[in-house]
């Protein structure tokens, strides 16, 4: 039997962002194989829209989908730059040619060596989670800062650098902006399908 979460509901497949469900585990093979949300969606027995919200907002989600992406590309750069060798035979060959216009105007345009792919950002769930607590940290604290008076801007400046950081309230913005974040994501990962 599923234990309830803390809303008295059996867990959802949001309820926990740093871990993966079965179905989140097989969506990520699926779009890692190739096969568009539609089939994913229709082979998992979910909406269109659970699969864009898991990829836009679940941090575990959005970490292995990046490993596996970054895995894969990874193969598929080092595979091509296995063959970079062989192309340049060709091409150095194809400039003696009657076609050697043609080979030297390719030369001169790939001479940088095209990057690819773009690189990837990775990380896991906690990283990606934390990345996004601490941004919204700086966004309470400036819009924190923003509502002030200017008075009471010069005041708060004056009484942090007379006993320094507050330790204990640092540990509630923290704490907060954890819940903001979280709560935020809870919910658009739940929000009804249109």
């Amino acid at each position: 039997m599923e234990q309830e979460n803390h809303r008295g509901k059996k867990p959802s497949e949001c309820d926990n962002l740093r871990r993966l469900t079965a179905r989140q585990e097989s969506a990520i093979e699926l779009l890692i194989s190739g096969k568009s949300n539609a089939v994913i969606a229709r082979t998992l027995g979910i909406h269109r829209s659970t699969l864009g919200r898991w990829r836009d907002f679940h941090p575990a989600f959005q970490a292995e989908l990046c490993r596996r992406r970054a895995e894969l590309f990874g193969f598929a750069n080092a595979w091509i730059n296995s063959l970079i060798p062989r192309a340049l035979d060709v091409l150095e060959s194809s400039l003696d040619g009657p076609d050697k216009f043609q080979a030297a105007v390719v030369l001169l345009k790939f001479s940088g060596l095209q990057k690819f792919p773009p690189p990837i950002e990775t990380g896991d769930a906690e990283e990606i989670l934390e990345k996004l607590i601490r941004q919204r940290v700086v966004a309470n604290a400036a819009e924190r800062e923003r509502r002030m008076s200017p008075d009471a801007r010069a005041l708060a400046e004056l009484m942090v650098g007379a006993k320094g950081p507050d330790l204990e309230e640092e540990r509630l913005c923290l704490e907060v902006a954890t819940h903001e974040v979280e709560s935020e994501i809870r919910r658009k990962l739940a929000e009804e399908q249109r």
